[in-house]
């Protein structure tokens, strides 16, 4: 038994090697002893199964925004540190996104400027740090897909 979770464990490192987000953020957003258990699968092909969930990544421009005074395509209030802005093509509305180095968010707006594989993160109403932010290319997991 011993021997078969350090395996799983070991597995599951790998992955999010490869995703780049490092084992604990994987283990620690989608549980451990539940990822531990319930790894099928993998591909280097931008997915993975992981609780007879597909799980997709993929790299991604991410851009800032601010307070427009507008609710969200979804109608919620943008907030800081959980709303992004996704093509609904590429990233359903209401899916939750993993950001590496950012955190996690939901995807509850949209924008004339987000296009194919860009997420555009609400920042609050700070225009400086919106332009300080700038665009970065950073990997992004889709972990909860809606829709």
């Amino acid at each position: 038994m011993f021997k078969k979770k350090s395996v799983m464990m070991l597995l599951i490192c790998l992955l999010s090697l490869q995703l780049g987000v490092g084992c604990w953020v994987v283990l620690d957003v989608i549980g451990q002893a539940e990822a531990r258990e319930h790894l099928q699968e993998a591909s280097y092909s931008g997915e993975l199964i992981l609780n007879n969930k597909k799980i997709n990544w993929m790299n991604a421009e991410i851009t800032a925004y601010t307070w427009t005074g507008n609710r969200t395509y979804t109608g919620t209030w943008p907030e800081k540190g959980k709303t992004v802005a996704v093509d609904p093509e590429i990233i359903p509305l209401g899916s939750k996104v993993y950001i590496k180095g950012l955190g996690v968010f939901k995807a509850e707006d949209t924008g004339s400027a987000v296009k194919g594989k860009v997420v555009d993160m609400y920042i609050g109403h700070s225009k400086e740090k919106a332009r300080h932010f700038g665009r970065q290319d950073r990997q992004v997991v889709i972990l909860d897909a809606a829709g």
